[in-house]
């Protein structure tokens, strides 16, 4: 199935791949998630454990078809996309190709 980004039909695959790319960035960076995705208390580094429970639990929501609303996945991709640009882990640009999927040959 594909869903709509902007101009761009994405499948649920390309979705998923997009969440991995920046969950494995993480894991190389030593970049813990919070425990229960809310509770972690204020401070440094609070978006960037709230993005990585992000990114799990869309991978798991979408693996399991359990998006509670419509565009749920591009909505918590954007936030995690804001974070991550916000902390200065990608700039725009490289988050714009990484919502392109590659071009079939």
């Amino acid at each position: 199935m594909k869903v709509r980004w902007g101009t761009i039909d994405v499948t649920r695959e390309e979705q998923i791949a997009v969440l991995r790319l920046y969950d494995e960035k993480f894991e190389n960076w030593g970049l813990e998630q919070c425990p229960d995705g809310r509770a972690e208390p204020v401070g440094m580094g609070r978006g960037v454990k709230h993005a990585r429970w992000m990114m799990q639990e869309m991978i798991r929501r979408i693996e399991e078809e359990d998006e509670s609303s419509p565009g749920q996945a591009d909505r918590w991709i954007g936030f995690i996309q804001g974070v991550l640009w916000t902390h200065g882990l990608f700039s725009i640009a490289e988050m714009a190709a990484h919502n392109v999927p590659p071009e079939d040959d």
